[in-house]
C-alpha cells in the first residue's frame, strides 16, 4: 500500500518589489515597505506623472519597522509599523524584535491607512504600547519631481520645468498644506506638427487633521508628539493633484467604512449586477475554481477610467497597471467583448469612448487618417508637451478591424437596436478605411506601415519591434499583412453583415457578406502552407510568405 500525503490548494500571491494601489487615474508604487525612496516605477502617479518621487515616515529620523502591510482592496491599503519608544533607548535597551526583544516589549506603534481616490487620502494612528509617557517626533519626508512615467526609467530626462514649493496655510479653511507646483513647456516642430506645448501640474498635501500642529523644516512636514501611556495620536492628509492648473476634487471616503463615493458606488453597481454562475458541484470545487471569476470582475472593476464613464452602466477601462493606465484602442475594446459573459457595460462605455476619437485628418506624425480608430492616448507629461504623438495616437491597424467585431458583440448580447445603430457609423467608416487606406497595395489583403517618424513599426496584434520575424530570425520589412489582421476584417465584414441585416439595410449587408467571403478564398490560397499544414505568419512586401511559427 502506497501512502500519500494530500496538500490542500493555497493561492500564491508572488510579487517583486513594488506594492500597487490605484484606482482611476491614480496610482501609488512603493517599495514593499510601503515608503516611496528611490528607483524607476515608484512613487504616486496621476495622469501617467509622478507627483511624489520620495515619502517616507520616519520616528526620531528613523524608519519604523514595518510588521504586516497589505492591500485591503486594489484602491486601498493598510500597514502596522513599530518603532523603539525614545525611552527604551535612553535606557540602553536593543532594538530587537521577537521574543525576549525590546522593540516588542517597548513599541510605539504607527498604523497607515491609505485610500486612493483621484489623489490619495492617509489616516495616521500612533499608539503608545509602553507604560510611560513618551514624546517624539513623527517626520514625514517629501518631494516632487513630475517626471513623466516613461522618464522614470531613463537615466536623463526629456522635460524639465520650473518646480517651486510653498509650505502655507490652506484658503477657506486655515489648514496647513504643502504646495508643489510644476509648470513647462516645449517647442515642438515634427512633420507639419509646429508649436509651443505647455504642461501646468503640481500636488497639494494638505493637512486635513493632526493632534499637534505640523512644521515644515528642511523636505519634511514634522509633528511633535507627546503621548500617555496607551493613548493614541491621530492625522489625516490628503494628496490632491493639480491637472492643468486645476485641483482636483478628491473622492476620500473614511477608510475602511461603508461609505460610499461616486466610484464606490458605480464600481458596486457592475459588481452586484454582473453575471454569476452557479452548478450541482459548486459546493464542492475548490475555492480558487469558485472565486476566478468574481476575481476577473473585480480585477476589471480596478481598471475603470471613471472619468470616461458615460454612465453608471456605461464605462471603459484602462490596458493595465502601471504602464498602460490608458486607454488603448484594441485592447479595451477586446477586453469589452471578452467580458461581454459578465455583462454589456464594458461594451457600452467603450464603443463611443473610441468613436470620439476616430481619426479625421491626414496626421502623419500621428499615422492618423480620416476613419482610422485610435491606438492610444496617453496623459503624461511627454505626450502632453508634444515630445511624442502617444497624446493621440493611430498606430495600429487592429483597432478599426475589431471595432465592427465589438458593436457587433453588443448587439448579440443586448439585442438592442436603438443602442447598436449609434456605433453603425462609425464601424462603416473604419471599414472605409480598412480599404482605402489599409489595403496599400491593392492586392485585397490588410498591410501596415507607418508614416511617423517616431512611429511604431509593426502595427498588428503583435506590435513589438521584433516581433514579426522570418524563419532565420531576421526582420521583416514593412508592409507588413499579418494572418491576425486579415481575421479580423473578415470577422468585422462577417459580423457587420448580421447587424445590417437586422437593421434592414439588406443590399449594404449582402455585399459585406460577399466580400467576407471572397476574403476567405483569397487568405486561404495565399496563407496556407502546405508543407507546414499550418497558416503562415503572414506576407512581406514582396507578398512572400512569412514562414516562420
Amino acid at each position: 500500500m502506497i501512502a500519500r500525503t494530500l496538500h490542500p490548494l493555497v493561492q500564491l500571491r508572488p510579487r517583486d518589489d513594488i506594492i500597487y494601489v490605484s484606482q482611476n487615474r491614480t496610482v501609488l508604487a512603493t517599495q514593499l515597505n510601503g515608503f516611496i525612496t528611490e528607483g524607476p516605477e515608484r512613487g504616486l502617479f496621476f495622469h501617467q506623472t509622478r507627483l511624489l518621487s520620495r515619502y517616507r515616515y520616519l520616528v526620531e529620523d528613523k524608519p519604523p519597522l514595518p510588521v504586516a502591510l497589505s492591500n485591503v482592496e486594489q484602491h486601498s491599503w493598510l500597514g502596522y509599523y513599530i518603532a523603539l519608544s525614545p525611552n527604551a533607548s535612553e535606557q540602553g535597551d536593543w532594538e530587537t524584535l521577537g521574543p525576549g526583544g525590546k522593540l516588542a516589549q517597548r513599541p510605539i506603534e504607527l498604523r497607515v491607512s491609505r485610500f486612493i481616490g483621484d489623489g490619495m487620502h492617509e489616516d495616521l494612528a500612533l499608539t503608545n504600547f509602553t507604560q510611560e509617557k513618551v514624546t517624539f517626533t513623527l517626520a514625514v519626508e517629501v518631494d516632487a519631481d513630475f517626471a513623466d512615467s516613461a522618464e522614470t526609467k531613463l537615466k536623463d530626462r526629456l522635460q524639465r520645468g520650473k518646480l517651486s514649493s510653498e509650505w502655507r496655510r490652506s484658503m477657506g479653511d486655515d489648514k496647513w498644506e504643502l504646495a508643489f507646483d510644476y509648470r513647462a513647456e516645449h517647442k515642438f516642430d515634427h512633420q507639419g506638427n509646429r508649436g509651443t506645448a505647455h504642461l501646468h501640474r503640481g500636488i497639494i498635501v494638505k493637512i486635513d487633521k493632526s493632534d499637534s500642529e505640523p512644521l515644515w523644516k528642511r523636505g519634511t512636514i514634522r509633528f511633535q508628539v507627546e503621548l500617555e501611556p496607551h493613548a493614541i495620536w491621530r492625522a489625516g492628509i490628503n494628496f490632491i493633484p493639480v491637472l492643468e492648473g486645476e485641483a482636483m476634487s478628491p473622492l476620500f471616503a473614511p477608510a475602511f467604512t461603508d461609505t460610499d463615493n461616486r466610484f464606490d458606488s458605480s464600481r458596486r453597481i457592475f459588481v452586484d449586477e454582473a453575471t454569476r454562475f452557479a452548478t450541482s458541484e459548486s459546493e464542492t470545487l475548490a475555492p480558487i475554481v469558485a472565486t476566478t471569476l468574481e476575481r476577473a470582475r473585480d480585477d476589471l472593476a480596478a481598471l475603470r477610467l471613471h472619468d470616461l464613464d458615460r454612465g453608471e452602466r456605461a464605462w471603459t477601462m484602462a490596458a493595465g497597471l502601471p504602464i498602460y493606465l490608458a486607454l488603448f484602442g484594441r485592447d479595451t475594446l477586446t477586453a469589452s467583448w471578452q467580458a461581454g459573459l459578465l455583462g454589456p457595460e464594458m461594451m457600452r462605455g467603450t464603443l463611443p469612448a473610441i468613436a470620439a476619437l476616430q481619426g479625421r485628418e491626414e496626421n502623419d506624425w500621428r499615422d492618423e487618417q480620416p476613419g482610422k480608430m485610435i491606438h492610444q492616448v496617453d496623459t503624461g507629461p511627454l505626450p502632453t508637451l508634444n515630445f511624442n504623438p502617444l497624446a493621440r495616437y493611430y498606430g495600429s491597424i487592429t483597432t478599426s478591424g475589431f471595432y465592427p467585431v465589438v458593436v457587433s458583440e453588443l448587439w448579440h448580447w443586448t439585442g438592442d437596436k436603438e443602442l447598436v445603430q449609434q456605433f453603425l457609423d462609425p464601424a462603416l467608416k473604419a471599414l472605409h478605411w480598412l480599404e482605402t487606406h489599409g489595403d496599400l497595395d491593392r492586392d485585397g489583403f490588410y498591410e501596415y506601415q507607418t508614416r511617423s517618424e517616431q512611429g511604431v513599426r509593426n502595427q498588428a496584434w503583435k506590435d513589438s519591434s521584433d516581433a514579426i520575424v522570418y524563419e532565420d530570425g531576421s526582420q521583416v520589412e514593412t508592409p507588413i499583412a499579418t494572418c491576425e489582421e486579415q481575421g479580423f476584417v473578415y470577422l468585422a465584414k462577417l459580423h457587420i453583415s448580421e447587424v445590417l441585416w437586422w437593421l434592414d439595410r439588406k443590399d449594404e449587408a449582402k455585399r459585406f457578406y460577399r466580400e467576407a467571403e471572397e476574403l476567405k478564398k483569397r487568405f486561404n490560397e495565399a496563407f496556407w502552407m502546405e508543407e507546414e499544414e499550418s497558416i503562415a505568419l503572414g506576407l512581406d512586401p514582396q507578398k512572400r510568405q512569412i514562414r516562420s511559427r
